[in-house]
């Protein structure tokens, strides 16, 4: 963009398949959309976005977004994402695995961060450092520390932290909860 079969309209056009050697600019992607370097995607994607480095969706992804470092939507995400780096959504119903962090609003399914995980709400999170959520409906992993004012289910290397916490709370060293019924 602007260099490319839609020129300076791309970013009102909708496509079934996108192919930019460098990046490109959409209103929607319906099926599949591969950049080398970055995609991004002003309203929604439905399928596949694939890229080197970064995609970006202004409004909702329903698939799969892969990139070497960052997906980011700023609505809703459903599928799965995959980074290098980091994903971040407003809310995410599937997977989201990063090399370092995911970030979302709500969390419905698996989040699983070589670093960090932090959602309101969630379902699992599984991390090399940490986990943070409002409220964990399944369980917490994490190398280091895990918090939530709810938790289910707290397994950590160092430290649990919680309000409430309705099953196990299993840490290295230390669990703090004002309820837990199996510290």
């Amino acid at each position: 963009y602007p260099l490319s079969t839609n020129g300076v309209e791309a970013p009102q056009q909708t496509n079934n398949f996108s192919l930019h050697a460098i990046a490109g600019v959409s209103y929607q992607e319906n099926a599949l959309c591969i950049s080398g370097v970055s995609s991004l995607v002003r309203h929604q994607s439905r399928g596949l976005l694939l890229s080197g480095i970064s995609n970006h969706v202004g409004q909702k992804a329903y698939g799969a977004q892969i990139a070497g470092v960052l997906n980011q939507v700023k609505g809703d995400a459903q599928g799965v994402q995959l980074a290098g780096v980091a994903n971040v959504t407003g809310s995410m119903d599937g997977a989201q695995i990063a090399g370092f962090a995911n970030v979302s609003k709500d969390a419905h399914g698996l989040q699983l961060a070589g670093f960090s995980n932090s959602a309101r709400a969630t379902d699992v999170q599984v991390a090399g450092f940490a986990n943070v959520a409002k409220s964990s409906e399944a369980v917490q992993v994490a190398g280091f520390i895990n918090i939530a004012k709810d938790a289910n289910t707290q397994v950590a290397g160092f430290i649990n932290i919680a309000k409430k916490v309705t099953g196990p709370q299993i840490s290295g060293l230390i669990n703090i909860a004002e309820e837990s019924d199996y510290p």
